[in-house]
């Protein structure tokens, strides 16, 4: 059987995938962690392996003795993004065949909590909760949205490729920023609450602070989070979040169904029945 490591696979989108792994029975899975787990491992059934990830002889050893075949790596990318970039020098560079998931912004965010998610609570641009919003620009460019379950499942799915492209895609929905706020407001049958940050603005490193910004505090500084979801905004609003490819993971799996904004919105703050 082939073996399968999630690096970052504790919390996040890696832990999502590699549960989405487990469940796939078709495949062994590991999670490699700075730290020791053993209550999540209890709890998914997933060895948790305690791995340094600046030691290159540490981890060629635990690659060697668990066999490994194929490494995810879901680990946090830094803000010039350098040591990603490095690796996939390092990638071309070498014999190994791999892939880059590109997916756009975590949908995830806006069917807290009644949506299943692994990803920490952080909300931009539209404030479900609050019935506000801080719309970036003028907020007519597409952006895609897609929710980490559903990238797992598309993960899992591509494992079965015979050759990896070098970039996969996976597309839940490319809507606007306006348009997220209508699906919002349709949802909950109220009129929100709507400011625009002009790109001046955003480029100064501040937002308007919406009502669950201070909860994120504790976290992040709100200087530092300002500045992080000014850049998100700016991204947004000059496209960069908008995916075109020319193929997708969804075209290859048809049979895997993304969930779109609506249907997250709506399974998040719709009515009860």
């Amino acid at each position: 059987m082939i073996t399968i490591v999630v690096a970052g696979g504790t919390r996040g989108i890696g832990r999502a995938i590699a549960e989405a792994i487990n469940r796939n029975g078709g495949y062994r899975v590991k999670i490699l962690s700075r730290s020791a787990n053993l209550a999540l491992q209890e709890e998914t059934g997933i060895d948790v392996i305690q791995v340094d990830y600046n030691s290159v002889s540490a981890l060629t050893k635990v690659f060697h003795d668990n066999k490994v075949d194929t490494v995810i790596s879901t680990l946090f990318v830094t803000s010039d993004g350098s040591p990603q970039l490095d690796a996939v020098e390092a990638l071309e560079n070498s014999s190994l065949e791999y892939t880059l998931y590109y997916v756009g912004y975590f949908l995830d965010f806006w069917g807290y909590p009644r949506v299943k998610s692994y990803q920490i609570q952080n909300i931009i641009v539209v404030d479900i909760e609050n019935n506000k919003a801080a719309i970036p620009g003028k907020g007519d460019t597409p952006v895609t949205f897609t929710h980490t379950l559903d990238v797992a499942e598309f993960v899992v799915a591509s494992l079965e490729l015979p050759k990896w492209e070098k970039e996969s895609y996976v597309i839940g929905e490319n809507v606007t920023c306006n348009e997220f706020l209508r699906i919002a407001e349709e949802v909950k049958g109220v009129k929100f609450e709507v400011i625009h940050d002009d790109i001046d603005f955003l480029m100064s490193g501040k937002i308007t602070e919406l009502p669950s910004h201070p909860s994120l505090y504790s976290v992040m500084p709100k200087d530092q989070l300002q500045a992080l979801f000014a850049t998100f905004g700016i991204w947004f609003e000059e496209g960069l979040y908008h995916l075109q490819p020319k193929k997708t993971l969804n075209q290859l799996f048809p049979g895997i169904k993304a969930r779109t904004v609506k249907e997250v919105i709506q399974a998040g703050w719709g009515q009860k029945n």
